[in-house]
């Protein structure tokens, strides 16, 4: 048995954070949480004084099997990138417990995935969509990997002859977790070409057939109009809503309506699409930061994810960045901080984690300043506990 005392709590409920709590921990689970509580006998004991807890944070949309290095090779497999050792390590000393990878080579991520969900390795838990959906000639196999052959065989590329409904039961089987659609039109490695994007009622059969396997569906876009469409398909969750490269334009009302209506998340990557660059497009960002806000004020969920594991976007460190880019779009710092804790747990369908409570997974970040003040104190990461086990702990 553990317990963690004296610490400053922010439970990742929304509740105020309190002083003075304890958190007991036994078996990987939290058996009690609380104001001065007592310790039993025997107990193991972190003296957390000066420190605050929050929830393992969890990003949306990341690449697992990526790399931030120009220097590595993109979605390698498992043999290239060491089964994925600059993932779980960035990730795990930056406070992230678990993740939700949107893009990847098969089956290797959908075995990882099965060895992190069975606690098999030392590694943030990992939502994985298996092979993505995306038309013939599109994005990304056409795109950024140039139509490469080992690629295209770890996608679902629509043809003419593709059965749709087959491929989603395939992946249900497989362990997949959600289903990925490519519904996007930019080209970013040949901008301002277009992309292939595919048709709209393709993108229906793909939402129908993931409703059908209880499989949540999480929609690439490019633009606005995009977004609408992919509402109107069934997406759980949209990806990106404006990309670098689009056509900058308010997010129109009707859209912010609809999105709200529908109980969609949104996830914005606003660090990967603030930082990208492409010759001779226009910046997007104040028309991204001015939608978050909208859709945050609308009641859509904002959840936090960075499009980490593609070049200069790193593991970890991004999703911190992240929160800070969501508080200055208007977000509160506690806002900031549910948005990759709770909210992103009810998007990837994790129940035992986002929350500090009784009968929950015990995966405890420990930050040496409050981010209640500042919410880049999520960068002064002192002590990881995956499950009840320290993964990292900082060395002063």
């Amino acid at each position: 048995m553990l317990a963690v005392i004296n610490v400053r709590l922010i439970d990742g409920s929304g509740a105020p954070a309190r002083d003075n709590c304890a958190v007991l921990i036994e078996n990987g689970l939290i058996s009690a949480v609380g104001p001065s509580l007592p310790v039993p006998a025997g107990c193991d004991i972190i003296n957390a004084a000066g420190l605050t807890a929050i929830p393992g944070l969890i990003d949306a949309h990341t690449h697992f099997s990526g790399s931030s290095l120009l220097s590595r090779p993109p979605l390698g497999a498992r043999e290239e990138t060491y089964d994925y050792a600059e993932a779980r390590e960035g990730f795990l000393r930056c406070g992230v417990t678990a993740a939700r990878t949107c893009g990847d080579i098969c089956p290797d991520i959908l075995e990882f995935s099965a060895l992190s969900f069975g606690a098999q390795t030392v590694s943030p838990r990992v939502s994985a969509c298996g092979r993505m959906f995306q038309p013939y000639g599109g994005h990304p196999c056409y795109t950024v990997f140039g139509s490469s052959e080992r690629i295209e065989k770890h996608a679902c590329v629509i043809t003419d002859s593709a059965d749709i409904s087959d491929s989603v039961k395939r992946l249900r089987d497989s362990g997949a977790r959600f289903i990925k659609a490519f519904y996007a039109h930019l080209n970013k490695m040949a901008y301002p070409a277009p992309s292939v994007r595919m048709p709209k009622k393709t993108l229906a059969l793909i939402g129908e057939a993931a409703a059908r396997e209880g499989l949540p569906l999480a929609v690439h876009v490019d633009d606005f109009g995009e977004f609408s469409d992919a509402v109107d398909c069934g997406a759980r969750s949209v990806e990106h809503l404006l990309g670098a490269g689009a056509v900058p334009e308010e997010i129109p009302e009707p859209l912010v309506k609809k999105a709200a209506a529908a109980g969609v998340f949104a996830v914005p990557t606003l660090v990967s699409i603030k930082g990208c660059s492409l010759p001779g497009a226009v910046p997007v960002w104040p028309q991204l930061s001015r939608a978050v806000k909208r859709l945050h004020e609308a009641g859509v969920p904002i959840a936090a994810g960075c499009d980490s594991g593609i070049p200069f976007v790193p593991f970890g460190s991004s999703l911190q960045s992240e929160l800070e880019l969501l508080v200055s779009c208007g977000l509160s710092p506690m806002e900031a901080l549910l948005s990759a804790t709770s909210v992103n747990a009810r998007l990837l369908g994790l129940d035992d984690a986002g929350v500090i409570a009784p009968g929950k997974r015990a995966d405890i970040v420990l930050l040496g300043a409050d981010p209640l003040e500042s919410i880049s104190a999520v960068r002064r990461v002192e002590r990881v506990l995956l499950a009840g086990k320290t993964v990292f702990e900082r060395v002063s």
